[in-house]
């Protein structure tokens, strides 16, 4: 069984977005400029090819300063 995340559309992590396979697990760093909601897949590849897919939401909010 092997991991992969990706945007859910398929395209790649953007940069703030970051995922270990060695530990199968995931950093993000946003910054102003990665302000909203990014779709994520998750998915699961067995050995034959066959995936599953679960999708979340890494929704990146402004912060005031107060």
């Amino acid at each position: 069984m092997t991991y992969e995340i990706i945007l859910a559309n398929g395209d790649p992590l953007p940069d703030f977005i970051t995922y270990n396979t060695i530990y199968q697990d995931m950093t993000i760093m946003p910054e102003s400029q990665h302000v909203g909601e990014w779709l994520v897949g998750y998915f699961a590849i067995d050995d034959y090819g066959n995936r599953v897919q679960i999708n979340f939401i890494v929704n990146v909010e402004r912060k005031s300063v107060e």
